[in-house]
C-alpha cells in the first residue's frame, strides 16, 4: 500500500509541476507587458504559488512515508537476524547437551 501511495504522490507532484511552470511563465509575461499594459497577473501568480506550495507539502509527505517504510524494513531485518541468532544458539545448546548426556552415560 505504501508503494501505491508513493506512486500517487509522485503523480500529484508531476501534475503540480505541469501546472506550475506555464502559470509562472504566463504571470511573468503579463508582468513584462507582453500581452499589453494594464493586465493583472494575480490569478496566474496565485495558481503558481499554490502549485509550488502543494508540491512542497506532497514531497514532505512522500519523504515521511519512505522513511517509515525504511524504518519498518530495518526493524524486520534486525528482528530476523535476532531470530536466526537465537535459533543457532538453541541448536548449539542442544548439541552440547546431547554430547554431555552421551559422556555422562
Amino acid at each position: 500500500t505504501s508503494t501505491t501511495i508513493t506512486r500517487l504522490l509522485t503523480l500529484a507532484n508531476s501534475l503540480f509541476d505541469v501546472i506550475y511552470y506555464p502559470a509562472e511563465c504566463v504571470a511573468w509575461l503579463i508582468e513584462a507587458n507582453v500581452f499589453g499594459p494594464n493586465r493583472s497577473s494575480r490569478s496566474f501568480r496565485l495558481v503558481s504559488t499554490l502549485c509550488w506550495l502543494a508540491n512542497i507539502i506532497v514531497s514532505l509527505i512522500g519523504n515521511l512515508i519512505e522513511d517509515k517504510t525504511k524504518e519498518t524494513i530495518l526493524f524486520l531485518y534486525r528482528n530476523t537476524l535476532k531470530i536466526i541468532q537465537y535459533r543457532r544458539l538453541l541448536r548449539n545448546k542442544k548439541k552440547e547437551q546431547s554430547s554431555y548426556d552421551a559422556r555422562t552415560k
